[in-house]
């Protein structure tokens, strides 16, 4: 089956197990497919395309490296590494389509986002900056499917410089 963009990177699944979601990278897209009884998968039913360019100075276009559903399976959580380096989410009512919400999406450093992680309690998130070498946490607004930053940890020590020197 198309993943319906350019260079699929991430799948994943929502609570139910009834739809995989699909991350395209350089696509800068995100599908949703239904799981047929036969375990094949059926025509898209959901599709969201990023556009624009943002302050990113790896990428300038949308580069979407992940898809992840909340843990009440009522949103799904974007990134986009190109754009405005920033999480967006996506609504998933129950006919488990994709629509992009209206409220802001958090910022954070001037580096991508990479990957998200839930606490089992549903009330945080735990994102990884993949640039700057950051791990931040988020309280997520279950009922908006908004994620509103908390702090951010730094993963490297203060005067690392990319490299590791062994003695």
């Amino acid at each position: 089956m198309p993943s319906r963009g350019a260079d699929p990177c991430y799948i994943s699944f929502d609570k139910t197990g009834k739809f995989v979601l699909v991350a395209n990278y350089t696509g800068g897209n995100v599908a949703v497919f239904p799981i047929q009884p036969d375990g094949r998968l059926g025509e898209a039913i959901g599709f969201v395309q990023h556009t624009g360019s943002g302050p990113n100075t790896i990428a300038r276009k949308a580069l979407t490296p992940l898809i992840e559903v909340t843990p009440d399976n009522r949103y799904a959580i974007v990134a986009d590494l190109g754009l405005t380096n920033s999480w967006s989410t996506a609504l998933m009512p129950r006919k488990v389509y994709l629509l992009p919400t209206t409220h802001p999406s958090p910022k954070l450093h001037p580096a991508p986002p990479r990957h998200v992680a839930f606490h089992p309690n549903g009330e945080r998130a735990y994102v990884i900056d993949e640039m700057v070498g950051a791990v931040s946490t988020f309280s997520l607004d279950s009922k908006k499917g908004a994620l509103h930053l908390l702090q951010t940890v730094p993963t490297l020590p203060a005067r690392f410089l990319g490299r590791e020197h062994h003695r």
